[in-house]
């Protein structure tokens, strides 16, 4: 599709000034995150090797940070489990490659934490497809053609609201299928897009880009206004609820289960100044079932995961006077083993080790949500673990999680059995807006007999697995359309055109 003379000005301008500033910002960024050697030169795009390999269907996944890098590792997985079955339409250079991926990063510790999960990946034999994992291109003309040349992608697929100018124009030019995954604009980007008339008309020419958007907001006539065609536009839940947990239907108690003697729930992914509150909450949860006459050892500990490890020391000297363990999630067992230890609190000063925590705790409170300047985090994965979930009033952006939780119906309640008559009926996924409603929140559960308490975590998580396989679906559905058009014979978009990309 050709770009209006509007959008080609504004995109000129774009270019000459991402151009002037390429390598001066892509220093400034090397020496702030203290990139080894060759990093440079691959954010420019300088001695990058072929990964073409007789030209099989390549996918180009870009996704900026951590958080976003975890939804593009899934689109990765969900490509490397599709195969072609049209073969006699497919181009022939197509047809005898292997399918291959690329992932590309903004920022160097987004890099490790990608490599070292693809290597696991590849370990466990789930990585079906070569993956090649590098930095981004710096979004200039010159770094992205580069990019373009040696890899030569048939398919990009950005996540969440990353819209590099670049990048999309020259992947357009090239014919490739363009993929916006879990898209959304915050009302702050959109006002610096609409700023001026030049960049309102830009942004609308990368948004007509778009071979498929699929979103999780409600605000799909946001991006028809500026741009997406409407029968490319599609609702879909977020990638982080496609998960391979499909046995979290079958309702398999065992996998209910914890790893641990004593009852436990976990505080995760807090931030600075909750955890003094997630202790409060504790004194509350216990106070209220000894005086209810729950036994001690019904009476649950607390597991504390600090959503930033660095933020370990200051979050010890938050909690002084509190007896309370720090250690490693091999630690955990040994802890929640030992009946007799005065310290109930454990401080996790580990990262990556969430599943551990979630094995051993039957309901979790997830953090950056019980703080006025909080956006929430990710609820599934406890829920899809099996835990009863609690979150705070303040969940951001996080509330499109809640969203499709409701449309699935995961807030119907739990009937009790004949010993908990009279109580108030258990939910798979609760809020509390204080320290004070989390502790009485925590104490309701544990008294709460066995059975209702493994009821309703099951209900949460057969929910969320219910959800997460209709954000599959519609991720599978959105590849197999874009490998589709990479090989039919349409006069917009031939196949011939493909080999040289």
């Amino acid at each position: 599709m050709e770009w209006p003379v509007c959008a080609r000005a504004a995109y000129t301008i774009y270019s000459a000034l991402s151009t002037a500033l390429c390598y001066p910002l892509v220093r400034l960024q090397a020496a702030r995150q203290a990139w080894p050697d060759g990093l440079l030169q691959e954010r420019v795009s300088r001695g990058l090797t072929s990964t073409r390999q007789n030209a099989g269907i390549c996918l180009w996944v870009h996704a900026a940070s951590v958080g976003e890098s975890v939804s593009a590792l899934k689109v990765v997985r969900e490509f490397s489990r599709m195969t072609l079955v049209d073969k006699d339409r497919l181009d022939a250079d197509l047809a005898r490659g292997p399918m291959r991926a690329i992932m590309t990063v903004s920022n160097y510790s987004a890099l490790r934490f990608v490599q070292d999960k693809i290597r696991t990946l590849e370990s466990s034999g789930e990585a079906k497809v070569n993956v090649v994992v590098q930095l981004c291109p710096f979004d200039s003309t010159g770094c992205v053609r580069r990019f373009l040349d040696v890899h030569k992608p048939h398919i990009l697929a950005l996540i969440e609201s990353e819209l590099w100018p670049s990048m999309i124009y020259h992947a357009s030019r090239n014919k490739m299928q363009l993929l916006f995954l879990d898209a959304r604009m915050s009302s702050r980007s959109l006002r610096n897009w609409q700023s001026s008339g030049l960049s309102k008309c830009l942004l609308k020419a990368l948004l007509s880009s778009f071979t498929l958007v699929l979103t999780p907001r409600k605000d799909r006539d946001v991006f028809i206004e500026h741009g997406v065609r409407e029968c490319r536009l599609h609702i879909a839940p977020p990638l982080k609820f496609v998960e391979d947990l499909g046995s979290a239907l079958g309702g398999d108690e065992n996998q209910l289960l914890r790893n641990t003697t004593l009852a436990c729930w976990a505080a995760v992914s807090t931030h600075q100044g909750e955890e003094s509150l997630i202790v409060e909450a504790h004194e509350v949860a216990c106070k209220i079932l000894r005086e209810r006459g729950v036994s001690e050892s019904r009476r649950p500990r607390l597991i504390l995961a600090p959503r930033h490890v660095t933020r370990i020391r200051d979050v010890w000297n938050d909690l002084h006077g509190v007896n309370v363990r720090e250690g490693s999630s091999h630690e955990i067992e040994e802890w929640s083993a030992d009946g007799s230890a005065s310290q109930d609190i454990f401080l996790l000063n580990e990262m990556g080790k969430l599943g551990d925590v979630f094995d051993r705790s039957e309901c979790v409170f997830v953090g950056n949500s019980l703080i006025s300047n909080g956006n929430g985090h990710n609820i599934l994965e406890p829920a899809l673990a099996g835990c009863h979930v609690i979150h705070g009033c303040y969940m951001g952006e996080s509330h499109v999680l809640l969203d499709w939780l409701n449309l699935a119906g995961s807030r119907c309640s739990v009937e009790l059995s004949t010993q908990d008559a009279g109580k108030e009926a258990l939910e798979p996924f609760r809020q509390v807006d204080s320290a004070i409603e989390l502790g009485v929140a925590v104490a309701h559960f544990f008294e709460a007999s066995e059975a209702a308490r493994m009821k309703v975590r099951e209900r949460g998580r057969a929910q969320a697995a219910a959800v997460g396989h209709l954000a599959r679906a519609a991720l599978h559905k959105a590849l197999e359309q874009c490998m589709q058009r990479c090989v039919q014979d349409d006069p917009d978009t031939p196949a011939a055109s493909r080999k040289g990309i």
